[in-house]
């Protein structure tokens, strides 16, 4: 129950009955296998048999007229025949015909026990009256498998002068094929384990990839949750910044309480607002709908521009920003505005985790790019989590950074915006020491 429970689904569909087809097929083709190769083991023994009489029958035919005449010399030749074959040809007996009656007696054998069971044979008027080697299946006194095999002897005339009885043991033939059937089946019931193996991990495999296809489709309806939900919340929006501006200008007399709620509120609708813009320029990435306007930028000045805005904050926290001024202006390719994020965030988050000391900025130019590294003396990362620093909505959660606010889509937003305009973003840091995030950006020669 467990296993149709796990299986449910994967059993409605073509996969499943695809793998399931597989599982049958392949031990059917090899059970088929093996018996054509059994059955043409067999055949080629019964043919080897007959062949091991008809060389008995070649090897006394040349000289069957003079042992004929001489009995004894003829079964001490039959008896050295079996023992040459190591006992594959159990007894052999050559028989005559009386004219009259049409009995067979027997001449010379090598197993006088059996010797009126040969003379009965009804082989024996088979094999002599078509004139051709007949052999047949028995089973021994003691129980084993022989095959006799029949024919006619002539002389050098062509003349039939005796019958030739062969018994020849099958136990050679029996060992093979068991041996032959007992390797098909190991090999079988390998196989069948093997495919079972397959079918599991087939079966797993396709429930991943129906789970990832739902994945796709619900990371689909997410984003275009996101891009909805956030376009809906920019009129709501606009109208409360609206009203916090009047209550910030208004000129009724405002308790130091009512100012204190006014500021708690507008820090949080900035908050939000630059929240609904995040997933806004994520809805964009993903559905590859951003565009940039790459143009020659001064990027001294925009540094400039991202340090002032961040000045207060930076002093109410004792923090200073330095930027080593170049000696030339570091004019880039890029797009302003998406530039201005990338700054406004590499520099928050620098004050954000920064308790002491502060933000130094420095450029270093080369024929194809410029460099700025954005050293601060903050919380620092752990080696394991900087890796992950550029995944979306990824937050390094530690006991100092749990108290400080943040969505985890800054950095992937940057990256994405330094990537296309042709740039590169890394992050070096140590624990409790400091970061440094480093922009490369490609030169623009031609000043504006």
């Amino acid at each position: 129950m467990w296993l149709i429970r796990k299986f449910s689904f994967p059993k409605n569909s073509a996969q499943f009955l695809y793998s399931l087809l597989l599982i049958v097929l392949i031990p059917a083709i090899l059970a088929f296998n093996t018996l054509t190769i059994t059955t043409k083991v067999d055949r080629d023994m019964n043919a080897q048999i007959r062949s091991t009489a008809a060389l008995v029958g070649n090897t006394i035919s040349p000289s069957i007229d003079a042992l004929i005449a001489n009995p004894e010399k003829l079964e001490s030749q039959l008896v050295s025949i079996v023992h040459n074959t190591q006992e594959e040809i159990k007894s052999i007996s050559v028989l005559k015909i009386d004219g009259e009656t049409g009995v067979f007696t027997t001449y010379a054998t090598t197993d006088q026990s059996n010797a009126q069971n040969d003379e009965s044979l009804i082989t024996n008027q088979i094999a002599w009256g078509k004139d051709e080697t007949y052999a047949s299946q028995i089973l021994s006194v003691t129980g084993e498998k022989l095959w006799t095999v029949v024919s006619p002897v002539k002389n050098l005339d062509g003349k039939k002068i005796a019958l030739l009885n062969v018994k020849v043991s099958t136990k050679t033939a029996e060992a093979l094929i068991a041996r032959t059937i007992k390797d098909s089946l190991i090999i079988m019931v390998g196989t069948i384990f093997l495919v079972l193996l397959l079918l599991l991990n087939h079966i797993r495999f396709f429930e991943t990839s129906v789970l990832f296809s739902r994945l796709k489709e619900v990371n689909k309806l997410k984003d275009v949750f996101i891009s909805v939900a956030s376009h809906e919340l920019l009129s709501p929006m606009t109208a409360i910044k609206g009203y916090l501006e009047l209550l910030k200008s208004s000129p009724l007399p405002q308790t130091k309480e009512i100012q204190e709620n006014i500021k708690f509120l507008s820090e949080n609708f900035d908050r939000l607002q630059q929240l609904v813009m995040d997933l806004l320029d994520v809805s964009r990435i993903e559905n590859n709908k951003i565009i940039m306007n790459l143009q020659p930028i001064n990027l001294e000045d925009l540094i400039k521009d991202s340090l002032t805005e961040f000045a207060i904050l930076a002093k109410e926290k004792n923090l200073t920003l330095s930027y080593d001024l170049p000696l030339s202006q570091p004019i880039i390719m890029g797009d302003e505005r998406r530039l201005r994020q990338v700054l406004t965030n590499i520099v928050s988050n620098a004050i954000k985790y920064t308790i002491r000391g502060g933000l130094s900025i420095t450029h270093e130019f080369s024929p194809d790019k410029i460099t700025t590294h954005f050293k601060d003396t903050g919380l620092g990362i752990a080696e394991g989590e900087v890796k992950n620093l550029f995944q979306k909505f990824y937050r390094v959660r530690t006991k100092d950074t749990e108290t400080i606010p943040g969505t985890g889509l800054g950095l992937w937003l940057i990256k994405e915006f330094v990537d296309r305009m042709n740039g590169k973003i890394y992050v070096q840091s140590i624990e409790h020491s400091g970061t440094q995030v480093t922009v490369e950006l490609p030169i623009n020669k031609v000043k504006p």
